[in-house]
């Protein structure tokens, strides 16, 4: 018996499963949101292609902003791309907990953020670590 694919979608399907594979596996990574307690708030890294529609070069989108929080005292929002964290450009998730990690607790740093195309500049007070939500 002869068992070979006489369809010739074979090699087509397979390369297709693998596409959509990789393309979501991609996506995932680059879509990972985090939590930065002693921001109060939720961010996800933005995909290249999106940071030159919004023509920004770096910087990470602010997806949930808790309530009574640092960040939400200082006026951020949903959809707010932070760019910079005291004077260091926010080049990635991890650069943005490095630099957050690196200030004392209570220290007011500077936030600069893009919102609707605006450039905006944002004075923030970090949370201290026993205050940080119980979020993971």
């Amino acid at each position: 018996m002869d068992r070979r694919d006489r369809s010739g979608l074979g090699p087509k399907l397979l390369l297709v499963g693998l596409t959509v594979a990789l393309l979501f596996t991609t996506a995932t990574v680059i879509a990972s949101p985090a939590w930065i307690p002693a921001l109060g708030l939720q961010v996800v890294e933005i995909p290249l292609t999106a940071r030159n529609r919004l023509g920004v070069d770096h910087g990470v989108r602010v997806l949930e902003v808790l309530f009574d929080s640092p960040a939400a005292r200082a006026g951020l929002r949903s959809g707010d791309l932070i760019t910079d964290f005291a004077g260091a450009n926010v080049t990635s998730l991890a650069r943005l907990r490095h630099l957050v990690e690196m200030v004392r607790d209570q220290s007011v740093v500077t936030l600069e953020l893009v919102r609707e195309g605006q450039r905006l500049s944002r004075d923030i007070r970090l949370r201290p670590p026993d205050r940080s939500p119980g979020i993971g």
